[in-house]
C-alpha cells in the first residue's frame, strides 16, 4: 500500500489516482504514467512511488507469457470509525 503523504492527510484530502504500467516478462514494472489525478500532487506521488516498487507475475504458458500493460486505481481514503 501507498504510504499516505503526512501534509495531505492532515489536511484531510483524499482521491484517486490511476495510473498505467508497463509489466516485463519478469513481472518488473518498466514504465509509469499517470492517467487520473487525484487532484493534489502529494498523493499523486506517492501512488506513484508505490506502484514502482511492485512487482507482479505473469500468468501463462512460459512461451506465452508477454510484457503487458495496465491501469491500476490507488484510492486515498481516510477511513473515520
Amino acid at each position: 500500500s501507498p504510504e499516505y503523504p503526512a501534509e495531505a492527510l492532515a489536511k484531510g484530502l483524499e482521491g484517486l489516482v490511476k495510473i498505467q504500467i508497463t509489466i516485463n516478462l519478469k513481472g518488473d514494472i518498466l514504465k509509469t504514467r499517470l492517467v487520473q489525478s487525484s487532484n493534489n500532487r502529494s498523493l499523486d506521488q506517492a501512488a506513484i512511488k508505490a506502484v514502482r516498487q511492485w512487482r507482479f507475475m505473469i500468468a501463462g504458458e512460459q512461451s506465452q507469457k508477454q510484457s503487458m500493460e495496465l491501469i491500476v486505481p490507488i484510492r486515498f481514503r481516510i477511513d473515520m470509525p
